[in-house]
C-alpha cells in the first residue's frame, strides 16, 4: 500500500482485511552513511522508521526552541526525498527519564505552565517537518517505567488530554498516543487505563523479558499480543517497539528467527495490530551499550547481552538469520 494510504489505514479500525505497516528502528554500523541503513530496512521490507525527540535537547533555553541539532528540520529535507515515512516520538518522558527542560520538572504533568510550554514546543517541532509523512504521534516513551504513583498517573493522563487538541490542529488524523510497555501493561500492579482511555488505542513496545533481563519463551509470544489487542478493545495496537535479542540470557539457539516468525503470525492475523516497529537494525557498540547502562543505571550482564545483540544485523553489518526471516514474511 502506499504510505498515504497507510496512514488513512491507520485511523480506520473497519478495514479488517489491512495488513499492518512495517518498520525498523536504525541503528548504525560503525561509519556507516545513514543511507545505506535507510537502503538496508527498505530491502528488508519496512516501509516507516522512527524518530525520538527530547524535549530537553531541543529546549536547552527555558520556553525557547534552541537546539544543538535541529533533527525536525533535518528529518524534514532528508525523509522527503524518500519513501519512508515516520513515526515520531515527543520523549519528555524516557523510560527511566524526566526529560523536560530542568526549570518545568518537578511541577505536576498537569500544571498550565507544563502544558502550555510543551504546547509551544510540539508546535515548534511540527512546523519544521511540513513535508515528512507521519503515520503515529506519540507523546512519552515506555511512561509506565516512571509514572508508578496513581496521581502521577492521573496527571499526565490530564496532560496527554490538554496537549492533543494541538497537536491534532497541525496533524489532523494522525494517530496519537503514549507509549507503555508490556510488562506494565500486563502484569496488572497499577491502573494505566487513564493513559490508554487518553490514546486512539493500545501503543506499547513489546520485548519478552522476565525477570533480571531474562528472556521468555518464544511460544509465549502470540498469548502476549491477544493481550495487548484485549486491551485495545477495538481501537488497534501500535508496536512501536517489538524485539528479540539473539545472544541473551536464556535465548535458545534460533530464538531470535523464531521470534520474528511469531511476531509476523500474530500480527498479520490480527487485524488490529495497525504497526509492528522491529528495534534495531543493527546491534548496539561496546561504548553505546555504556552509555546505555550509565542512562539507565543498569550494569547487568544479562541487561548488556540482551540490548546489544536485538538488531537484525550484526554490529559489523552483516545481516543475521534473523534478517532473511524478515525480509522472507514481509515480502510474502
Amino acid at each position: 500500500m502506499t504510505l498515504r494510504l497507510a496512514a488513512v489505514w491507520l485511523t480506520t479500525a473497519s478495514i479488517a482485511t489491512a495488513e499492518p505497516v512495517l518498520s525498523i528502528d536504525i541503528t548504525l554500523a560503525p561509519g556507516e552513511p545513514y543511507e545505506n541503513a535507510v537502503a538496508a530496512i527498505g530491502d528488508l521490507g519496512a516501509k516507516t522508521t522512527s524518530l525520538s525527540l527530547m524535549w530537553d535537547d531541543l529546549e536547552r533555553v527555558p520556553g525557547e526552541y534552541s537546539p544543538k541539532d535541529d533533527w525536525p528540520a533535518i528529518a524534514n529535507l532528508y525523509f522527503s526525498t524518500t519513501d519512508l515515512a515516520l513515526t515520531l516520538t515527543f520523549s519528555v518522558i524516557d523510560t527511566t527519564a524526566d526529560r523536560r527542560p530542568d526549570d518545568l520538572k518537578g511541577r505536576s504533568w498537569d500544571d498550565p505552565v507544563v502544558i502550555q510550554r510543551f504546547i509551544a514546543h510540539a508546535q515548534a517541532v511540527l512546523s519544521r517537518m511540513p513535508r515528512v509523512e507521519i503515520i503515529a504521534i506519540t507523546v512519552g516513551n515506555e511512561v509506565d517505567v516512571l509514572l508508578t504513583d496513581p496521581a502521577e498517573i492521573a496527571a499526565f493522563a490530564r496532560f496527554l488530554g490538554a496537549v492533543r487538541p494541538a497537536i491534532a490542529g497541525i496533524r489532523p488524523d494522525v494517530p496519537f498516543g503514549t507509549k507503555l510497555t508490556f510488562g506494565g501493561l500486563a502484569q496488572g500492579n497499577r491502573d494505566y487505563s487513564a493513559l490508554l482511555s487518553a490514546s486512539d488505542g493500545v501503543f506499547a513496545t513489546h520485548y519478552p523479558l522476565g525477570a533480571g533481563f531474562r528472556i521468555r519463551p518464544v511460544a509465549e509470544v502470540s498469548g502476549d499480543i491477544a493481550a495487548l489487542v484485549k486491551l485495545a478493545n477495538g481501537r488497534g495496537v501500535w508496536l512501536l517497539e517489538a524485539g528479540y535479542p539473539s545472544q541473551g540470557c536464556n535465548v535458545p539457539e534460533g530464538g531470535q528467527e523464531q521470534f520474528v516468525e511469531a511476531l509476523f503470525a500474530s500480527a498479520f492475523a490480527e487485524p488490529e495490530i495497525r504497526l509492528v516497529s522491529y528495534t534495531y537494525l543493527t546491534d548496539l557498540s561496546e561504548p553505546e551499550l555504556d552509555s546505555y547502562a550509565q542512562y539507565y543505571g543498569i550494569g547487568a550482564d544479562c541487561f548488556r547481552r540482551y540490548l546489544g545483540s536485538l538488531g537484525l544485523r550484526a554490529n559489523d553489518g552483516g545481516m543475521k538469520p534473523a534478517a532473511d526471516v524478515f525480509r522472507r514474511l514481509a515480502r510474502r
